[in-house]
């Protein structure tokens, strides 16, 4: 993977809400202090092994001949269930490598087991019965990159089914232990039943440890008690309509029957033919009444007005208003033209609001229609939300003849034990003349996003193969078209998307005649960066006096303000990354301007640079006096210089002067054996404005002179 061979270690696996550490131990054999920063690279180890996340560690420094321990957090990807590479390699400041490479794998358990279906083998259920419930299940997927094509090792685990009544009453359950390590998809369950039931709502989990690794619901109506109602011996709405129907009609008849009486009457009979017209129009009336009940109660559900099918043709929706989803065919576009045979992706969007499910798990199924071969897609929704709002790629094929096809689609959302959906179609065309699918490079960074971010795009530049006989392309982000761009530009940079990850595909159109999809390839747009202070304290230094704190931090944005490395590069030759650390500290010996420039990156954002500057003044001292004490000594007799600046501090100081004076310290001690004015001066090290002259007069004694 990306030139690194990975073995097939046994790596940990992660279940979901916990945390993943590298914990590495390192002996330095040398005589030196090493210091080196870790830096990680993560892959995709299941299917294409592309480089999924980059970032450094801490850095470590390992005194001579000692040890020490670092601890990296890997990242967990939102526990989307995979298995991940990860290499390690440590690198100096002068980018050598300081360590060996490390290399393992871990897996993200995640969904690591599939439930498929349930199903039970009882079409009726009486109090006391036992059944058997059938899960099918998949285990977790291959490791491709392995020799040996294995499998995360996930070992034993727990299967539990519940069955609930028509009344989301408990009525059963059972658990089983299986092992999603051999390879078997199933496991029957028998339980007991506590009480008859005529609908059959069912619940199945797979866990280990207490953490699920798959859900499944779903209702089990026995064939014979299709229609069936949660008040047992009730009519329906509908064949309430039905029964009312028959007593109309039954009534019509009986009118339409005294009419002909009244026609065939004797002439001296009482006058009714202003009762018989009556009659004749009350009982058309009735039938028609009748007719239209009986058609409007055993007709299907049509369409409402609170239905939506966006995209193509509404066919019809469920009758309960607040609850339906509305539908939007993103892609293909109604009458799009494709060759035979091609794939190609259904982006399809719901937004479907229900009341709080506080139950069971809703499950949401789409049902896709082409060529006479259907296809059910299935997810749920977990307990509590009330708002669907997703996106859905369907892959499909297009006919092997020309011609024009309807793809119909229905979507279905089932909470609470009610069915809740809309369904339409749109029509595509397939004939030998339509162009054929570009070929879509990997994104790059666009001419106004600068160096854009680490993991990151700023502005998301897409590059693609010419198609012969295109007139434009058609460019879709995320299943949305968001530009046209006309032949023979084959280039486009997407500066508006938002910030995270993307999935970019390219159409060519000829006229009415349309390609399939390109290839997808997917982008990151780097979340809008911080901005960074950069400042220098104290500010103005003191040469060779004054250690600088360089200090980076970082504010605003949407990228968060922790997560970040930073690299410092600066005059007297500072080039340094400090990981998370934006603290560097640094010593001036030199007065004058220095410049610093601070690289502030974080995986999904884009990268940020600040500079600034620092004056450093010259270490100068204000005055500085010598003096000798006594002033006036004898010959052979101590004299003392010292030297007295101001600012006081701690200075390195040289003395020189007559008869040989020399020495260090702030002070020193001289004796002179012969009469005479003697000279001293000093400097202080390194600090300007630090030079004193001074004398001393040195007697003999007037005793001995008077002798």
């Amino acid at each position: 993977i990306a030139g690194k061979e990975f073995v097939p270690e046994t790596g940990p696996v992660v279940p979901k809400s916990k945390g993943i550490e590298y914990r590495i131990k390192f002996s330095n054999p040398t005589t030196e202090v090493i210091t080196f920063l870790p830096r990680v690279k993560i892959f995709n180890r299941m299917s294409t092994g592309e480089l999924l996340q980059k970032f450094s560690g801490e850095s470590v420094t390992i005194t001579a001949k000692g040890t020490s321990q670092t601890i990296i957090n890997l990242p967990t990807f939102d526990y989307k269930s995979l298995v991940y590479a990860v290499e390690l390699e440590f690198i100096d400041a002068a980018g050598e490598v300081r360590a060996p490479s490390v290399t393992g794998r871990y897996m993200i358990l995640g969904d690591m087991a599939t439930i498929q279906s349930v199903a039970i083998d009882k079409d009726t259920l009486a109090k006391g019965e036992t059944v058997n419930v059938t899960v099918f299940y998949q285990p977790p997927p291959f490791d491709q990159f392995s020799p040996t094509s294995d499998r995360p090792r996930v070992g034993e685990a727990d299967v539990a089914v519940t069955l609930y009544d028509e009344n989301n009453a408990l009525i059963g359950a059972a658990t089983k232990k299986i092992n999603l390590d051999l390879d078997e998809t199933s496991a029957v369950l028998p339980l007991m039943v506590t009480t008859k039931a005529h609908a059959i709502g069912v619940t199945a989990v797979i866990s280990k440890n207490g953490t699920e690794l798959s859900t499944y619901s779903t209702k089990l109506t026995p064939s014979a008690e299709t229609g069936a109602k949660d008040d047992v011996g009730g009519l329906s709405a509908t064949s309430i309509v039905v029964v009312i129907a028959i007593v109309i009609l039954i009534l019509g008849a009986f009118l339409l029957k005294l009419i002909k009486k009244n026609r065939n009457s004797p002439p001296n009979s009482p006058p009714s033919a202003t009762t018989s017209n009556g009659i004749s129009n009350l009982a058309i009336a009735l039938l028609v009444g009748a007719t239209l009940a009986v058609s409007w109660g055993l007709s299907p559900e049509v369409a409402q007005a609170w239905c939506t099918f966006t995209g193509g043709t509404l066919t019809g929706c469920s009758n309960i208003y607040h609850r339906e989803p509305d539908v939007f065919v993103n892609n293909p576009i109604n009458g799009s033209h494709f060759a035979p045979g091609n794939n190609f992706n259904l982006e399809v969007r719901q937004i479907y609001n229900y009341c709080l499910n506080v139950g069971l798990n809703g499950v949401t199924t789409w049902t896709i229609t082409l060529n006479g071969v259907t296809k059910n897609y299935e997810s749920q929704t977990g307990f509590g939300g009330n708002v669907i709002n997703m996106t859905y790629s369907f892959p499909l094929v297009t006919p092997s003849t020309p011609g024009t096809y309807r793809i119909d689609i229905k979507v279905d959302n089932y909470f609470y034990g009610d069915h809740h959906w809309t369904k339409g179609y749109i029509e595509i065309v397939v004939d030998e003349s339509s162009p054929d699918a570009p070929v879509l490079d990997d994104p790059t960074e666009g001419p106004g996003g600068g160096d854009g971010g680490d993991g990151c795009l700023s502005d998301i530049k897409l590059n693609w193969s010419s198609s012969i006989g295109a007139l434009k392309y058609e460019v879709y982000r995320d299943g949305t078209i968001i530009a046209e761009i006309f032949s023979p530009n084959t280039t486009y940079t997407d500066s508006f998307a938002t910030a995270g990850l993307h999935n970019y595909y390219i159409v060519a159109v000829a006229d009415s005649q349309r390609s399939s999809n390109s290839n997808t390839v997917s982008a990151t747009k780097c979340s809008t960066p911080p901005s960074v202070s950069l400042v220098a304290d104290p500010n103005p230094a003191t040469a060779n006096k004054d250690i600088v704190t360089w200090t980076a931090t970082p504010s605003g944005g949407s990228c968060g303000l922790s997560g970040f490395s930073f690299r410092f590069n600066g005059d007297d030759n500072i080039d340094e990354e400090n990981g998370s650390s934006g603290i560097l500290t640094h010593k001036y010996y030199d007065p004058g301007s220095y410049s610093m420039q601070v690289k502030a990156s974080k995986n999904g954002c884009e990268t940020v640079y600040t500079i600034s500057t620092v004056e450093v003044n010259p270490n100068n001292l204000t005055n500085i006096t010598c003096e000798p004490s006594p002033k006036t000594v004898m010959v052979n007799q101590e004299v003392t210089w010292t030297a007295i600046p101001n600012p006081d501090g701690d200075y390195i100081y040289t003395w020189s002067g007559d008869d040989g004076l020399s020495g260090g310290g702030k002070s020193i001690v001289k004796n002179y054996l012969s009469p005479g004015v003697y000279r001293a001066e000093v400097d202080v090290d390194d600090i300007g404005n630090s030079h004193c002259e001074s004398t001393v007069n040195v007697k003999i004694d007037p005793r001995f002179q008077e002798f």
